[in-house]
């Protein structure tokens, strides 16, 4: 476990302008994104440091990609002006996020009372639990060797986890 810096530092945050004016998500635009990989990673979870100016969008939605973008994956209020909030988001029970290379977080902002108004965002974080390192797969097939044509084999697949981190069911193998 641990955070995984994907953007921000703590002096300096992205300013954003342009946000929507209306009351309602506009998955179009106006949004930030972070692309991140999860790969080796499991139950995984996304957060973020956001700030908005006295015009800027006092609503958020963060949405997730993991090979659909869905809507949405929490929503936040900015209710006071010129003040930093704190986001996290837990995904742990979004599986398909789980050992994903081409994994995106977006915060769309809304509700802004002017195209001009700011929105600042810093101190991204990714993070989640190791995936284990002692899986083992072994795959045993009887008869060993084939006789004759139309032969059946059945094979025996053991599956050992030798690492620190108990496993959930289903899984899946491909052969």
């Amino acid at each position: 476990n641990g955070p995984y810096d994907v953007v921000g530092n703590p002096t300096k945050a992205a300013n954003y302008k342009g946000w929507n004016e209306t009351g309602t998500l506009d998955t179009a635009s106006d949004f930030v994104q972070v692309t991140v990989s999860t790969e080796g990673y499991y139950n995984v979870q996304f957060g973020f440091d956001a700030y908005r100016s006295n015009d800027g969008p006092s609503t958020i939605d963060i949405l997730y990609y993991d090979g659909t973008l869905t809507n949405p994956a929490g929503t936040g209020s900015l209710a006071s002006a010129s003040t930093w909030y704190s986001f996290s988001e837990n995904y742990a029970s979004v599986s398909s996020l789980d050992n994903y290379s081409g994994a995106y977080f977006r915060v769309y902002g809304y509700n802004a009372s002017h195209v001009n108004g700011a929105l600042r965002f810093d101190n991204a974080t990714l993070t989640g639990c190791k995936l284990p390192s002692g899986l083992n797969l072994d795959k045993t097939g009887d008869p060993a060797y084939f006789a004759a044509e139309g032969q059946i084999v059945t094979y025996t697949y053991t599956l050992t986890n030798s690492g620190s981190v108990s496993l959930q069911s289903p899984y899946t193998i491909n052969d």
